[in-house]
C-alpha cells in the first residue's frame, strides 16, 4: 500500500499509457479496413466513369434494347441503350 501511495502519480501515468495502447491497438484494424473500403470503393468509381464514358462514345450506334457491355478486368457493367447501369459485378 505504501508502495501505491509513493507512486501514485506514475502509475496514473503507466494507466493512462496501457489505456491509450489498447484503445490504439483496438482502433487500427477499423481504420485500416476503412481505408482499404475507400480504396474498394475509389476503384469501382473509377470503373464506373470509365465505362460510362465508353458508352458516350457508342451510344448513337446502340439500337433500342441493345446493351452495351463493359469489363475492365476488376467490375463488368451492363449498360442500356439510354445510359441506364442495368448490372455491375465484381
Amino acid at each position: 500500500m505504501e508502495f501505491i501511495k509513493k507512486h501514485k502519480g506514475k502509475l496514473q501515468i503507466l494507466l493512462i499509457v496501457v489505456l491509450l495502447g489498447c484503445a490504439l491497438g483496438i482502433g487500427t484494424p477499423i481504420v485500416i479496413k476503412n481505408i482499404k473500403e475507400a480504396q474498394v470503393q475509389a476503384i469501382k468509381l473509377e470503373s464506373k466513369a470509365n465505362a460510362k464514358e465508353a458508352w458516350e462514345e457508342v451510344k448513337d450506334s446502340l439500337k433500342e434494347n441493345e446493351m452495351y457491355y463493359w469489363n475492365d478486368g476488376t467490375y463488368y457493367w451492363v449498360i442500356d441503350f439510354q445510359g441506364n447501369i442495368i448490372e455491375e459485378n465484381k
